[in-house]
């Protein structure tokens, strides 16, 4: 009985089309979630999947990802504690020149 239903054409025309529909609602929900820079979604599915590549192939993925601006530029704003250490350095040293 079981063996008619999964050779029948029907059948494997419905898989099929239920394969199609649920990688395309994965790809839809992942592009969604990596546009709108969902923290929860890069910290459950993103990083664990690059932590398990080999270091070549996650170093390739990541310049891919920034050549392409997948990756959303840093939000941190330089110090200003490095600014004035920068400053200093230019007066004490590089003034008596």
């Amino acid at each position: 009985m079981l063996r008619r239903l999964f050779a029948s054409k029907n059948f494997k025309k419905k898989f099929g089309d239920l394969i199609k529909v649920g990688t395309g609602g994965t790809l839809v929900f992942a592009g969604i979630n990596i546009y709108y820079q969902n923290e929860k979604f890069y910290n459950t599915w993103v990083m664990p999947l690059l932590l398990s590549l080999d270091p070549e192939t996650a170093h390739t993925l990541a310049v891919k990802a920034a050549q392409y601006h997948l990756v959303p530029e840093a939000k941190l704003r330089e110090s200003h504690l490095l600014v004035s250490g920068h400053l200093l350095y230019i007066l004490l040293f590089k003034w008596k020149c």
